[in-house]
């Protein structure tokens, strides 16, 4: 009953800390000029404050400090919350100072996801039930690494619309929370979901304040890092990793999916741009709310199947999830193609009558 109540305390405080600080940044910001300027590659019309996702972080920490102390919960392991502030610490002078190049960022990123990986140990091998096991050898260390880095930019990259990012994590740290069943790394989820929650209130469509890089990197960092920080077996952290690679599907595939799009046509993959399909969509007239619950109760639904799916143990669950995840994006991209046709088509005939 207490772990219950201590859940609910955290969610409640985490909620109520965040909306009071996001509300007070937004001022604050908005005074100092901590701002984005819309351009042609933006999805606002006029200047947002940034760095709202320091309010959110705040506030989380908050909750969970709060909780911990009443409740006598283990906190989650340092290393993970440290790495996770220095992750957002570097976005956050990127928002203020706008001095920071891509690559320099990387070199930190990276820098920071090694000295993690050092302390709390890499995954040794990936496993499919009953089906494949594929030992790592001397790449455990760089691939883990990888998907760290990974996580933390495509998340990044993400949030590019009001709302989005936003209840793409509330979302993930509340499946995340009910995943992992451990006090430590729960509670952090759950004070996620709640400061998120806080959040929305101030970013939902017309956004008063964005979340900024110190927000994106911070949320990415710790869905990628709490199933590395668990001291469980190696199994079950890949698993918790599958299960936040299926979380966050469309993160991950629309992230990956317009990376590769944009290589191949020899585009700077680190410059700002709006060929996500989730802007393809709102570029197309499909609203920015509407986009963004869409991907949220798809996430929601697809978390649920494989969160089920991993608590039954079976392999061909996993491929079942899997292969719902890849049809699930071939819709989601085909309708974001037949929209963008269908608006095309509307602005020719505009044009010509």
């Amino acid at each position: 009953m207490n772990f219950y109540l201590s859940m609910m305390l955290c969610l409640v405080s985490s909620f109520l800390i965040s909306w009071f600080l996001v509300a007070y940044f937004q001022r604050l910001f908005l005074n100092r000029g901590v701002v984005d300027v819309p351009n042609k590659r933006s999805s606002h019309t006029s200047p947002v404050p940034r760095s709202g996702g320091l309010g959110l972080i705040l506030g989380a920490m908050a909750g969970l400090m709060l909780t911990s102390f009443i409740y006598r919960i283990p906190f989650p392991r340092l290393e993970l919350l440290g790495a996770a502030l220095l992750i957002g610490a570097v976005g956050l002078i990127d928002d203020i100072k706008k001095g920071l190049s891509p690559y320099v960022r990387l070199v930190l990123q990276i820098g920071v996801a090694s000295i993690f990986v050092y302390l709390i140990g890499p995954i040794l091998y990936l496993t499919l039930p009953r089906i494949v096991t594929i030992n790592l050898s001397w790449m455990a260390g760089p691939i883990t690494i990888l998907w760290l880095v990974s996580v933390v930019n495509i998340y990044n990259f993400m949030d590019g619309i009001d709302g989005l990012a936003g209840i793409q994590a509330f979302v993930t740290a509340l499946f995340l929370a009910i995943a992992t069943l451990s006090a430590g790394e729960s509670l952090l989820a759950i004070a996620i979901a709640g400061a998120t929650v806080g959040f929305l209130l101030y970013n939902w469509h017309p956004a008063k304040i964005f979340l900024g890089d110190v927000g994106s990197t911070f949320l990415g960092f710790v869905f990628a890092g709490i199933p590395l920080s668990i001291a469980r077996s190696n199994e079950y952290k890949v698993g918790l990793i599958w299960f936040v690679s299926m979380s966050l599907w469309f993160f991950l595939s629309d992230g990956v999916f317009t990376i590769i799009r944009r290589a191949l046509k020899k585009e700077n993959i680190w410059q700002a741009h709006r060929s996500h399909i989730y802007q393809r969509m709102v570029k197309a007239g499909v609203s920015h709310s509407t986009v963004a619950l869409s991907i949220g109760f798809a996430s929601a639904l697809i978390s649920s199947i494989a969160l089920f799916s991993i608590r039954i143990k079976s392999p061909w669950a996993i491929v079942a999830v899997m292969l719902i995840a890849l049809v699930s994006f071939f819709v989601y991209w085909r309708l974001a193609v037949t929209l963008e046709n269908k608006y095309k088509e509307k602005i020719s005939i505009v044009k010509t009558s």
